[in-house]
């Protein structure tokens, strides 16, 4: 069966071991046997180059997604005088725009991951609060929030005899797809064996090309790893499941009916047709007055 996640420190610590063994003296065998040799792998001359992703179906336009809506705060204001009113409608109130990432196939070290996938140019466009790159350390799938803020700060006039009932609503859009990375690889790893039973002294390191370490496990992968001969490179293929939930923009809606019409269930206005004003505007700028006609 193809291998999914290829631990690539697992196989420069089997490669260098086996060097050690090969060419290990009488007394360094003896140290093996106790286990008394400690193995640190230098990765400072070894590039790691994530390519931008591949995402399918392609992210759409910010707006051009299926909108669904939230509402974050609901007032009501009842104007039982016999002149008009002007009320404050002012809030602010907090989202978390989420990322959530699962990787089916690709490489670790160890057993995490050390990934950098970059945001959709869309998604990053809706200024949804992503940074332009996301960090992916967990094998078994990450969920990465951003916390946006939605403010109002406005003034609400209520004819006489009215009652007017305005809302905060967030329009949030959801993208779900799928992604796949190219990773390459290149440069020199070395490895160094210490002797712990003296103060962790210097024995022996070996240095070697990258290529040469994982080439052993290219034909076992699945098309997870190839080798790029031209430019003696290591080709890692990432592939992994994504779904980003995001609040696009924030709309205020008031709706305004007379008292005298008001169903008796409070917060609740009567089914008759209402007057309906929908102000639109940005994340975080402020709102304008609202007058009802």
């Amino acid at each position: 069966m193809p291998t999914k996640h290829i631990d690539v420190e697992g196989l420069v610590t089997d490669w260098a071991w086996d060097y050690f063994r090969r060419k290990a003296t009488s007394n360094e065998k003896k140290l093996i046997k106790k286990e008394l040799i400690r193995l640190d792998v230098d990765w400072k001359r070894v590039r790691f180059t994530h390519q931008t992703p591949k995402f399918d179906p392609e992210p759409p336009k910010p707006g051009k997604g299926t909108p669904k809506n939230s509402v974050l705060f609901v007032t009501t204001f009842s104007n039982k005088t016999d002149h008009s009113q002007i009320y404050s409608f002012k809030t602010q109130r907090t989202t978390r725009s989420s990322c959530m990432v699962e990787v089916e196939q690709g490489f670790t070290k160890g057993m995490s991951l050390d990934l950098k996938l970059t945001t959709p140019g869309s998604i990053l466009e809706a200024n949804a609060g992503f940074h332009r790159e996301i960090r992916l350390t967990q094998i078994e799938g990450q969920t990465i929030e951003e916390e946006l803020s939605w403010s109002v700060d406005s003034q609400l006039e209520v004819k006489p005899g009215h009652r007017a009932e305005a809302k905060l609503v967030i329009v949030e859009e959801e993208y779900r797809g799928t992604f796949s990375m190219e990773t390459r690889v290149t440069g020199r790893v070395r490895a160094v064996f210490t002797n712990l039973k003296d103060n962790n002294s210097f024995l022996k390191a070996v240095e070697g090309g990258i290529v040469q370490v994982v080439q052993s496990c290219v034909n076992g992968s699945g098309g997870a790893v190839s080798i790029d001969r031209d430019t003696d490179t290591v080709v890692f293929q990432t592939r992994g499941k994504c779904t980003f939930c995001y609040g696009l923009r924030q709309d205020v809606e008031v709706d305004q009916v007379p008292l005298l019409r008001c169903d008796s269930a409070p917060g609740r206005l009567d089914s008759s047709p209402p007057g309906v004003a929908v102000y639109y505007n940005n994340r975080d700028r402020r709102a304008h007055n609202y007058a009802m006609a």
